[in-house]
């Protein structure tokens, strides 16, 4: 039932990270629209609907360019379009903006991995490791 009623666009909340967010942004006053614009498109992306799902993700960038979970569920969705250069961008600027998160590093090398350009992606799985390593390095 809860699927169809996202089929058909109903404009209750969906469950994202424990909260409810609603599908419609500008429902809900207390809101942050980046966050309306996340919940709806990682709920799209569950649904298969990668299209609308990137509508989304660069709704919220439009909120906040330097959202990094935006710019990877932003670069997810291409993957699924198989828009695989433009998903490589989004990752990389991910990169940029968090080079001390392994995740940029890692989606990249699986784009380029898929791209056959084996030797980047190399480069981007032993950045990844080495980010992880240091962050471990920090907490201990």
């Amino acid at each position: 039932r809860r699927v169809r009623e996202l089929e058909q666009g109903v404009t209750a909340p969906v469950l994202v990270g424990g909260r409810a967010v609603p599908l419609s942004p500008g429902t809900s006053e207390t809101e942050e629209p980046c966050t309306v614009w996340m919940g709806r498109g990682q709920a799209l992306l569950q649904l298969g609907r990668a299209r609308e799902a990137l509508e989304c993700f660069d709704r919220a960038l439009a909120e906040d360019a330097r959202h990094v979970e935006a710019l990877l569920k932003r670069g997810l969705a291409l993957e699924r379009l198989n828009r695989l250069d433009e998903a490589r961008q989004s990752y990389e600027r991910a990169a940029e903006l968090a080079p001390d998160q392994p995740r940029p590093w890692l989606c990249q090398a699986g784009v380029l991995n898929q791209q056959e350009r084996f030797a980047e992606a190399l480069a981007c799985y032993e950045r990844a490791l080495h980010v992880r390593e240091r962050g471990a390095g920090k907490s201990a």
